[in-house]
């Protein structure tokens, strides 16, 4: 008798789930059709014949990284200063001149 009872349960539970799955056999509303119509004039494509996505592994990606990557190496290299050649005596007197600007108020940059 308990079987029967949680068979009966459990067939009450699936047949309330069922009835709240969406019926995709309605039509879409007119507003809907109505945009969908304005994009596709506007030139969006049809999501049925758009380009599909890369693949993750799609090396031709990771190549342009990499030679993106090299470039701005090679820039980052080029634009190297070099070591500082600043004292202590000059770095303390840029500190104090901009603790000055900064007790009047000002911006120090």
């Amino acid at each position: 008798m308990i079987r029967f009872a949680s068979a009966f349960a459990f067939t009450l539970v699936i047949s309330g789930c069922a009835s709240v799955l969406p019926d995709n056999d309605v039509p879409a509303p007119a507003w809907f059709e109505a945009k969908r119509e304005e994009a596709i004039a506007q030139g969006y494509p049809d999501i049925r014949t758009a380009i599909p996505a890369a693949a993750e592994d799609d090396s031709r990606m990771w190549n342009k990284i990499a030679r993106q990557i090299e470039v701005a190496r090679r820039q980052l290299e080029r634009a190297d200063p070099g070591p500082v050649e600043t004292d202590e005596a000059a770095m303390r007197a840029w500190v104090a001149e901009r603790q000055a600007i900064v007790a009047k108020g000002e911006e120090p940059y």
